[in-house]
């Protein structure tokens, strides 16, 4: 699969920034290559619809969500990731947030577990982090359990001819050809 980000199934990946438009193409990549796709969050619907596009589902993470919220509790969180179907792309942002309400040592175990539901479901999970929000040990124990994300070489493929060669892909698995015209 042609994708900017090296990212492999049955994996947990730390991606860290101030923001989810830093590690929100990551997820854009595992989105356009065919993966269903769930952002777990507690910045707004409307702040993530603005910087990702496609089909994906939004669970809104607070502890008065509604409908379509679920609480930081961590044992709500391993229902919903372990209810997704097989090889699901998976965006939990503000991983800080989640470590707030339930402390450094119950969050690890989270991330063990989702280490564990991510290779025997084949997901790819994205744990999205401010590293300001943390201490440097909490950080060093968070990354110790994920995996880092690293960009592709793409060999100088541009991004016209990448869009192409996605979008034949895309065609592909919903068992069509595209025509000449249509690429």
């Amino acid at each position: 699969r042609l994708m900017r980000y090296l990212l492999d199934e049955g994996k947990v990946y730390l991606m860290k920034g101030r923001t989810h438009r830093q590690y929100v193409e990551a997820f854009k990549d595992l989105l356009t290559t065919g993966y269903d796709g769930t952002v777990i969050s507690c910045t707004t619907e409307e702040a993530f619809r603005k910087d990702l596009d496609g089909r994906y589902d939004y669970v809104w993470l607070a502890e008065h969500g509604g409908e379509r919220g679920i609480p930081p509790r961590l044992t709500a969180l391993e229902r919903r990731i372990g209810g997704l179907p097989r090889h699901s792309a998976v965006l939990i942002d503000r991983l800080d947030y989640i470590l707030f309400k339930n402390g450094l040592e119950a969050t690890l175990s989270f991330v063990q577990h989702l280490r564990e539901m991510a290779y025997v479901s084949g997901h790819v999970i994205v744990l999205g982090v401010d590293p300001s929000d943390l201490d440097e040990r909490a950080l060093r124990r968070l990354e110790k359990e994920t995996e880092q994300v690293d960009a592709r070489e793409l060999g100088g493929i541009s991004e016209e001819l990448l869009a192409v060669v996605r979008y034949v892909y895309r065609t592909g698995l919903d068992g069509e050809r595209p025509s000449f015209s249509d690429v």
